[in-house]
């Protein structure tokens, strides 16, 4: 897979509307428009949105979206996907007018975190308007949202083998220490 960038993280909660502040007094995103079922799109630049709050009533990842550079891209993977038993699912039509985007699927990684990967995003040039007065500039652009933590039990094989065989991620690097228990463990980038 290709991926061009992180396009969007989504989360539930049942505390979505406290990101109508949050969001631009703490972290000087833009507010969207909302979601029909009052979910809270936050905004970095000039797309739609970049972190969306659904309504909720647990506090969880809802999922992640992984940009691609285009529709060719877009077949690819999900044909990749399939034909390595990640069963995607393609978005509707309603579901791509949602996420302003052209195309979309859906799937799950070997520890049953929800993605999706779209492509031709919706953008209107100019439009990012700060939450507040910044230093300097904040925005995605085509570098995308930056970066996403996932926190798993272990760092396995079969993990590894999607990040970088399926996704199509290079580990950068890492560091590890050693727990009481005599587990050795870290974060990998």
């Amino acid at each position: 897979m290709k991926i061009h960038a992180l396009g969007y993280v989504v989360f539930e909660s049942p505390r979505h509307e406290q990101w109508l502040a949050f969001g631009p007094e703490v972290l000087g995103l833009q507010i969207g428009e909302r979601g029909a079922d009052g979910t809270v799109h936050l905004r970095m630049d000039d797309r739609h949105r970049r972190l969306s709050i659904h309504p909720g009533k647990q506090e969880r990842l809802a999922y992640v979206g992984w940009e691609l550079a285009g529709k060719a891209a877009f077949t690819e993977a999900v044909a990749e996907l399939t034909a390595k038993g990640y069963t995607p699912r393609l978005g509707s039509a309603e579901d791509c007018v949602e996420r302003q985007v052209q195309g979309l699927a859906r799937f799950e990684d070997p520890f049953g975190f929800p993605y999706e990967i779209f492509y031709a995003p919706v953008f209107t040039a100019g439009s990012f308007l700060p939450g507040k007065p910044m230093a300097g500039t904040f925005v995605g652009g085509t570098d995308g949202v930056g970066h996403v933590v996932f926190v798993v039990p272990e760092i396995s094989e079969e993990l590894e083998t999607f990040t970088t065989d399926v996704l199509g991620l290079e580990l950068f690097g890492d560091w590890t220490a050693t727990t009481p228990d005599g587990r050795v463990t870290g974060p990998q980038f």
